[in-house]
Formats: C-alpha cells, sequence, structure tokens
C-alpha cells in the first residue's frame, strides 16, 4: 500500500483509523513474508483489505471537505471509490488484493488534480469576499488622490490574479496546470489585498 497521500489528511478524523489499519497490515505482512503460513496469509489478505478501506474513506472524507463549484466532480469520484470498496471485500487472494490496489492507485492522478482545483478555487472564494469587504470602506474626501488610485489599483490586481488562476481550472482534467504556480497566483492576490488594507489604515482618522 503506498502512503502518497496530502499532508491535509492528517487533519481528518478518519486519520486515525487509517493510521492504526496501517499498522496493522505492515505487522500482518512482515509475518506472512516471516511465515509464508496459511493462516498469516489470510491475515495479511484480511488487513489488506482493511487498511485498503481506510485509506479510500479517508480520501473520500476529504473530498467531501472540498465544497466547491467542483462538487458535481466530486461526488462522481465519491461514488466510484464507494464501488471500489465492494470490490476489496470480495477479494480473497493476494493476486486479486494486488489488482484492485492498482486499480485505486489508478485513480490518484484524477484525485489530486480534482483536490487541488477545488483547493484553489476554495482560496479564491475566499479571498474575493475579503475584497468585497475592503470595498465597502469609504475614502475620507480629502484622502490624497494617489493614495486612493493606488489602493483601487491594488484591488484591481487582486482579482485580475485570481481570475487568472481560476481561468487555468476550466478543464482541469485536460490542461493541469502545477499547484504551486496556481497558488502563486493567489498570494500576488492576497498581497495585493494587504496592500490594499494597509492604505485603509494609514487614510483611517484616529481619536
Amino acid at each position: 500500500v503506498k502512503t502518497m497521500l496530502s499532508i491535509l489528511l492528517l487533519t481528518l478524523a478518519t486519520f486515525g483509523n487509517y493510521k492504526m489499519s496501517y499498522d496493522q497490515y505492515i505487522l500482518a505482512k512482515n509475518q506472512f513474508s516471516q511465515y509464508n503460513t496459511g493462516a498469516t496469509r489470510q491475515e495479511a489478505i484480511a488487513k489488506t483489505q482493511k487498511v485498503l478501506i481506510s485509506r479510500n474513506r479517508l480520501v473520500i472524507e476529504y473530498l467531501q471537505s472540498l465544497n466547491s463549484v467542483l462538487t458535481p466532480d466530486i461526488n462522481q469520484i465519491v461514488n466510484e471509490l464507494e464501488s471500489w470498496e465492494k470490490e476489496v471485500n470480495n477479494a480473497d487472494t493476494v493476486p486479486d488484493i494486488n489488482k484492485i490496489s492498482k486499480t485505486w492507485e489508478d485513480k490518484l492522478e484524477r484525485i489530486t488534480k480534482l483536490s487541488n482545483a477545488a483547493r484553489v478555487l476554495i482560496s479564491s472564494g475566499r479571498l474575493g469576499l475579503l475584497q468585497d469587504q475592503l470595498q465597502t470602506f469609504s475614502f475620507p474626501e480629502a484622502v490624497n488622490k494617489t493614495n486612493f488610485k493606488l489602493y483601487e489599483q491594488k484591488l484591481q490586481l487582486s482579482r485580475s490574479k485570481r481570475q487568472e488562476a481560476e481561468a487555468k481550472l476550466v478543464n482541469w482534467q485536460e490542461n493541469y496546470w502545477g499547484i504551486d504556480s496556481l497558488f502563486g497566483y493567489l498570494r500576488d492576490s492576497k498581497d495585493a489585498l494587504s496592500s490594499a488594507s494597509q492604505l485603509i489604515y494609514e487614510v483611517t482618522p484616529r481619536p
């Protein structure tokens, strides 16, 4: 079993079950390798089934936590993963288990792309809400026009950076951009909002 899971999964409720199942799987696997008996084989199969299902449910919980405009795509993958569990429960030989595990791992790239795309959209949405709040600020009439113009430029920059990131996700399955690149756009968007917030602070009258 490959543990190619995002560090974000560590925060989920089902991670404890997965960690326990994984430790039991390693123990059963080692005992089967050492003794190679019918009993240790069956135990290894049972513990492998358990860890595969635990890993699957961990990923399902993670995907379901990513509420965004991509929810229909997420639901489709979740349905596939839930159906996959039935195959795991029906497997009773080592070759069957290995084949089923490979089927899950073949979905991993698609799962990663989708979860990353959802994370970008969620983060972009939160930055958009922050920008909406900043735009409700009314500059004092006596404020320096240069500062006001700079404030508007920062808001426009923040919006354009978010739009660039979201535009690259239109066809997230076919044209995939690296997550670091996409979050780079969002960091630029956040920095622009921070600058706009600082300008608000500077022109706000104080007692």
